[in-house]
């Protein structure tokens, strides 16, 4: 499985200066061109061409813009006026602070349907972590769930605006439910988090460019009670795609950095290398392997921690060979030993090695 993230300074320090454009002699940056299509981001339009500020090695400014949000696609987004068009799994486009180096990688995403309501939505907010401090068969339940839920609630309709939704003020019931797992290694990471992603304790308009959703706030300061604009975008997949790629890049102990988005973007499309090579293996044959790996090791730990802690009964002590057996029989089961040799044969999968 995933090893915890270990922070080397000097390493930290180089590969920030890396991706920022320093300019290191004898040490390249990656392919922007490879890397803008394996993180599906589009080339930036006249209206970005200019920008200033931050750049990846190998990139222009206006290309690393991108990494953050689809500006281009915001400035062509139409605010929403029916509802049903925002229903979906959408996967948050900004990437640049884990692709630059300097975050560990996780990456948001937002699960929209109908409220109960007239108007109204309903949301799921997640934050999709491959390593996090409770070990990764903390992430699911025995069901194939991903635990990993920040936010869900309700929003209502503002006004007469298109596409503009906000929390019922003066509520008598809490329209938002705020979870909370811990899903960084450092508590200034998990508040980090936490403030990136409250997008929905002010009134938002949502809007769309084809298959981008355009989301644009306020974030308030603390304590100064200061709004600031803020805007996030993102790409619709299919539903499931985003744990599927989770999986696959937790029991191949893959680089989420390297490895999820581009999966997760694959499985959706249901076409690519990583299809094409599994075959005639299906991603819905693939996915049941896993998720039964996934019940067997959370069963697994919890006979370890029973025992740990008073003690086993002959029931849970004859049920281990038989865990066991099962894993092992799993493990060597077609579905898995084709993903296993297909994502061992290297670039096969369409997913851009970068440095």
């Amino acid at each position: 499985m995933t090893r915890p993230f270990q922070r080397v300074a000097g390493a930290a320090a180089l590969t920030a200066l890396l991706w920022l454009g320093a300019a290191l002699p004898g040490l390249a940056g990656p392919d922007c061109a490879r890397l803008m299509a394996s993180f599906r981001v589009p080339a930036p339009g006249a209206t970005v061409a200019g920008t200033q500020g931050m750049r990846l090695a190998g990139c222009s400014a206006a290309e690393t813009t991108m990494f953050r949000a689809n500006l281009d696609a915001a400035r062509k987004a139409v605010p929403v006026q029916d509802p049903s068009r925002l229903y979906g799994t959408w996967l948050g486009d900004d990437v640049l602070d884990y692709v630059a180096g300097i975050a560990v990688p996780g990456q948001e995403v937002l699960v929209i349907g109908p409220g109960e309501g007239p108007g109204q939505i309903a949301f799921r907010q997640y934050w999709i972590k491959a390593s996090v401090p409770a070990g990764p068969e903390s992430l699911w339940d025995e069901t194939g769930t991903y635990q990993g839920l920040l936010a869900e609630g309700v929003l209502d309709p503002q006004g007469d605006a298109p596409g503009r939704y906000g929390v019922q003020p003066f509520s008598d019931m809490p329209m938002i439910r705020y979870h909370h797992p811990v899903l960084e290694w450092e508590r200034s990471a998990n508040l980090g988090v936490w403030q990136r992603l409250n997008h929905f304790e002010q009134p938002l308009t949502f809007a769309l460019a084809g298959e981008v959703l355009v989301a644009q706030t306020q974030k308030r300061s603390w304590p100064g009670r200061e709004d600031t604009p803020a805007l996030v975008t993102y790409t619709r997949v299919a539903e499931g795609a985003p744990e599927l790629a989770l999986l696959m890049v937790q029991v191949l102990e893959l680089s989420q950095a390297k490895n999820f988005d581009c999966l997760t973007h694959q499985i959706s499309e249901g076409q690519g290398p990583l299809v094409q090579a599994l075959a005639p293996v299906t991603l819905e044959e693939v996915r049941a392997n896993l998720l039964r790996q996934v019940a067997l090791l959370i069963e697994r730990k919890e006979l370890m921690e029973q025992a740990r802690n008073g003690g086993l009964t002959d029931e849970q002590r004859d049920r281990i060979p038989v865990v066991l057996d099962r894993m092992m029989g799993l493990s060597e089961a077609a579905p898995f030993t084709a993903l296993r040799g297909t994502v061992r044969k290297g670039t096969v999968i369409g997913c851009y090695d970068f440095p």
